[in-house]
């Protein structure tokens, strides 16, 4: 990782490039992924819904993934077991509300 630092109007300037290392590792994928799947399950389980069970559980995970992915492309979380897991929990849980609020307002409509 590159950093450089100028001064320019009297304001300090920080760069940073980064060297393309700064992505998920495979334990944040894991971890991501099981969480997606729990906060997947536990909405099945909610909804009370046999059929929705195999999608709970894909919108969970990839909401987990996704958010993880934006908020790691935006260099606002260490790389750390708690930062990731908040993340993927918050990330699967706001998928998935929006989902079933799509599909409780696609029934009425």
């Amino acid at each position: 990782m590159s950093r450089a630092q100028f001064q320019a109007g009297g304001e300090d300037f920080r760069v940073t490039i980064s060297d393309g290392d700064d992505g998920m590792t495979a334990e944040n994928y894991i971890l991501a992924t099981l969480a997606g799947f729990v906060v997947g399950w536990l909405a099945n389980f909610m909804s009370k819904s046999r059929f929705s069970f195999p999608i709970n559980l894909f919108v969970g995970i990839f909401g987990a993934i996704l958010a993880n992915f934006f908020v790691r492309a935006t260099e606002m979380i260490d790389d750390h077991f708690f930062p990731v897991l908040t993340v993927s929990l918050i990330g699967s849980i706001g998928l998935l509300a929006l989902f079933h609020l799509s599909r409780i307002t696609e029934r009425r409509g």
